[in-house]
């Protein structure tokens, strides 16, 4: 019986672990994106305008609601974060 008792921890161990290790990859993900699309503003609104025909304006939109995209994609994983901490810290107290 303890053995299985030992089991279970260790598995409910390596899925936090894994969950864990999936969140700080999808984050470096998305700030790595939100980065590009700093830093390559110019170059990505130049090939929207070469490539697609859009005006200037246009351009600039379209890079517009990719950062958006992203900051949203990166606020909700903050807020995952955080339930994940307040919620994970008040039930291990409340054991």
């Amino acid at each position: 019986m303890h053995a299985l008792a030992d089991h279970s921890k260790n598995v409910n161990r390596t899925r936090t672990r894994r969950q864990f290790i999936i969140f700080l990859i999808a984050t470096a993900i998305v700030v790595l994106a939100l980065f590009l699309i700093y830093k390559l503003d110019e170059p990505v609104r130049g090939l929207l305008i070469s490539r697609m025909g859009l005006v200037d304006t246009q351009a600039k939109m379209v890079v517009a609601v990719l950062r958006l995209v992203f900051f949203a994609i990166l606020a909700y994983l903050a807020v995952r974060a955080l339930n994940a901490f307040i919620f994970g810290r008040l039930f291990r107290f409340l054991r």
